[in-house]
């Protein structure tokens, strides 16, 4: 597995930690799942469904982004970071289903920030206090 920072780091209710994404000093922005075992201490890759056309649909490589674990659905939820070029923010929301392993792009009707901090509960995601560019930070949105 390669170094990086950035990334996110959700436990299951199995004990099981999911990391996605970060950035890695050699190979830069990243959008891969690693699941770790904390009975056997090992990592394991997670393979992306192929969809319909034969292809792996899912997010870019980004860093610094916001992710929740949503426990009642089994869906990880992904929003926002920094991608390639310096100081490219992204706006994108996707859900990632840990048991079928596939990534789903979300259409958001509400405005959205380009960082954010996401907090999941029963049966919503928040998300907090985000920044962007042009309006700088902003409040609560609900979706």
């Amino acid at each position: 597995m390669l170094p990086r920072f950035g990334h996110t780091l959700l436990s299951d209710r199995r004990g099981q930690l999911w990391l996605f994404g970060g950035y890695s000093l050699s190979h830069g922005p990243l959008n891969d799942i690693r699941l770790f075992d904390t009975k056997t201490n090992t990592w394991t890759s997670v393979e992306i469904t192929i969809g319909y056309n034969n292809e792996a649909t899912m997010p870019k490589g980004r860093y610094f982004h916001a992710a929740e674990l949503v426990h009642s659905t089994h869906e990880i939820f992904v929003f926002g970071g920094f991608s390639q070029s310096p100081n490219r923010t992204l706006s994108d929301f996707w859900k990632f289903n840990v048991k079928n392993d596939r990534w789903t792009l979300i259409e958001v009707s509400w405005r959205v920030m380009e960082v954010v901090v996401l907090a999941a509960l029963a049966l919503a995601v928040v998300v907090l206090n985000g920044f962007a560019n042009a309006v700088g930070f902003d409040d609560l949105q609900q979706g």
